[in-house]
């Protein structure tokens, strides 16, 4: 079934059913709300949406703010229980990964190579995968630096954040994301990695 009408989003509490946004740009080969919806234990929200250009950042803590305002894409919204945001953008030919911290944007990464699919814990640190010429790895920003958890030879993709604890998979064996059909589980508990 083809969608004919802008996408909404919707929040579901104790009062019921409510519509959040009342978006009106239709474009069926760019969905007005691209999927990537998350919402937090206080009920802050974030998604990104088509505003007739390209894809940018949406925020709701009652209201609604746009966050970002710029002439390239942005993705995979994560929310943390502050309501601090990340994402990742595309910049200049390569995908970088974005802070927003409740007032200021800041650009996180600033390189020649792909920064995806980032997650914000509690203490606003994050974790992503980055390319590294090879495969995709795990890395962490501790507020202090930017550590590689893993330098493998397969990709790791999808980083969820927890604390210092981090779970994502793993294409091991040598199959990758792009055609491989074996993921792993895996997980860092501060110290080191383990296949689950």
């Amino acid at each position: 079934e083809t969608a004919t009408s802008p996408f909404q989003i919707m929040r579901f509490d104790n009062s019921g059913i409510n519509q959040i946004t009342n978006n009106t740009i239709f474009n069926a080969s760019r969905p007005t709300v691209s999927g990537y919806v998350r919402i937090n234990n206080a009920g802050m929200m974030v998604w990104n949406e088509f505003d007739g250009h390209d894809y940018e950042i949406f925020f709701y803590d009652g209201a609604i703010h746009q966050i970002t305002n710029n002439n390239f894409d942005d993705h995979w919204p994560r929310i943390n229980a502050s309501g601090s945001l990340v994402w990742h953008g595309y910049v200049d030919s390569d995908y970088e990964i974005f802070l927003y911290d409740g007032s200021t944007v800041h650009q996180k990464t600033d390189n020649a190579i792909h920064d995806l699919h980032p997650d914000i814990n509690a203490d606003g640190n994050i974790a992503w995968h980055r390319w590294d010429g090879n495969d995709y790895e795990i890395v962490f920003d501790n507020g202090t630096s930017i550590v590689p958890i893993t330098n493998n030879t397969f990709d790791d993709l999808v980083v969820d954040i927890f604390g210092n604890q981090l779970v994502w998979y793993g294409y091991e064996g040598g199959s990758n994301f792009y055609g491989g059909t074996d993921a792993e589980a895996f997980f860092y508990d501060g110290l080191t990695v383990n296949q689950l």
